[in-house]
């Protein structure tokens, strides 16, 4: 399924939060390979999740070498949007993320340089959403 259809779908709120720092893992893998997959201003239309929910990142044809990737980035906009909000209070969950922060936190990973320090801070408010 595609995220947003799987987080719409799904009642248990932490399986849904699960998913989102799996993506964002998958990600860091990313940024710290230098490697910008380009694919994220619609994340939606390139994750899937499996039945186990795993997230599977798809199309990766306009990755590109990059001392700056945005991948974490472009999927906090995701994450601080109107459409994921709704999704994560459906079907019965009540999964609050403070997109302010979440935003705030991502440009302090970019500005730090990627470090690690700052992901775990990304990472930390997600689960304690």
């Amino acid at each position: 399924k595609r995220i947003l259809t799987f987080i719409a779908e799904e009642s248990d709120g932490e399986r849904c939060k699960k998913a989102i720092c799996e993506v964002l893992i998958q990600l860091r893998k990313l940024d710290s390979l230098q490697i910008h997959k380009g694919e994220f201003v619609r994340p939606d239309r390139h994750i899937l999740i499996k039945e186990d929910g795993i997230p599977v990142l798809i199309d990766f044809e306009r990755c590109k070498e990059t001392s700056t990737p945005q991948n974490i980035t472009q999927f906090v906009q995701f994450l601080a949007g109107m459409k994921l909000d709704a999704a994560l209070h459906s079907n019965g969950k009540n999964v609050n993320i403070n997109g302010s922060r979440l935003r705030e936190l991502s440009r302090d990973y970019k500005s730090q340089g990627y470090r690690q320090e700052e992901f775990d801070q990304i990472l930390n408010l997600l689960r304690d959403s």
